[in-house]
């Protein structure tokens, strides 16, 4: 550190000071600045130095956990036809189906696909949903199915589903 006189008081103060320690007095020089972003870039440092030091760096906390994924177990649809009515009169043939729920779960959206076969050897196929459209469990519900034909020989249930696609284990009237 080199030494100069102050131009005020002429005593000796060091060539880096702006102000002169004695008398106050200007030297002419500037202070030097820090700019903030250094200081951000220096306090950024500083924490990730600290942090691979405590070994925090790229763990989680020992309170975290993830929660594992629920995976939900197959629903059990099932139901047990009681009764198919079919009746043809004036032109059409009215089916009347009704189930019973027999699963664990309730059938939401639960629709019928039928099948009616006619004289000239062709089969017509309908679908209705069923009233209540959920079926709870133990409970029963019906479906009325309509063809416009007076031609149709039987009437068959081909299959129940739920809402999303999903059979229903049928088992037959008895």
């Amino acid at each position: 550190m080199a030494l100069t006189k102050c131009r005020e008081c002429g005593k000796e103060i060091s060539t880096e000071a702006v102000t002169c320690p004695h008398c106050g007095a200007p030297t002419g020089r500037q202070a030097k600045r820090t700019s903030g972003c250094a200081v951000v870039i220096a306090v950024g440092l500083l924490a990730l130095v600290y942090a691979m030091l405590t070994g925090r760096c790229g763990r989680l906390p020992e309170t975290a956990s993830v929660p594992a994924p629920s995976i939900a177990p197959p629903r059990q649809l099932a139901a047990k036809v009681i009764s198919i009515d079919c009746d043809g009169r004036n032109g059409m043939t009215v089916m009347k189906v009704t189930v019973q729920n027999t699963g664990a779960d309730p059938i939401p959206y639960a629709k019928v696909f039928a099948d009616f076969p006619t004289r000239a050897g062709d089969v017509v196929s309908e679908d209705s949903y069923f009233s209540p459209t959920e079926i709870p469990a133990g409970a029963r519900a019906s479906a009325d199915l309509y063809v416009r034909r007076s031609d149709v020989t039987s009437c068959q249930v081909r299959t129940v589903q739920d809402g999303d696609g999903t059979a229903v284990a049928l088992t037959p009237a008895g």
